[in-house]
């Protein structure tokens, strides 16, 4: 059968958040910057080379008027 494998752990600890876009056609984004960040599973390790930023779109949804988030990180890393 064919099914999921978890690959790895992606931890992150951001700081320094920015307001929120307001007004862009591509939406709401909040952006912030990636002080610490790690990857770690059996066939990757690796830590944060040096700070980075990320950033994540608002999604409106019409599912009991919850609002969800899409990340997306921009950084270096190093194999530990």
């Amino acid at each position: 059968m064919i099914g999921l494998v978890p690959e790895m752990i992606y931890r992150v600890r951001t700081t320094n958040p920015l307001a929120p876009t307001q007004g862009s056609p591509a939406g709401v984004r909040q952006y912030w910057q990636v002080s610490e960040a790690e990857l770690d599973g059996e066939r990757i390790k690796a830590k944060l080379a040096s700070t980075g930023s990320d950033w994540m779109a608002r999604i409106q949804t019409d599912i009991g008027g919850r609002t969800f988030g899409h990340n997306s990180s921009r950084m270096t890393v190093l194999s530990c």
